[in-house]
């Protein structure tokens, strides 16, 4: 993926995203936390690549950003 993403590196191919239409009473707190926890203990969401010394090398961070988006209609 790292390097199909160097040919084109404006491409969004490899960012998958989605939305949910939620009619219900939803504890978002409780949502943003699991997510957050399945992050933290799966180093695959946490991993990215860099350049280093011209070679692309795997990096698995230690902390990453989360949030989700809320929209009330």
């Amino acid at each position: 993926m790292f390097y199909a993403s160097q040919v084109d590196k404006n491409t969004i191919a490899y960012n998958v995203s989605c939305g949910f239409l939620i009619n219900s009473i939803l504890d978002v707190n409780k949502i943003k936390n699991t997510f957050k926890r399945i992050i933290d203990v799966q180093s695959s969401f946490r991993t990215c690549f860099k350049i280093i010394d011209g070679v692309a090398c795997q990096v698995v961070l230690d902390k990453v950003s989360f949030d989700i988006a809320i929209y009330h209609d």
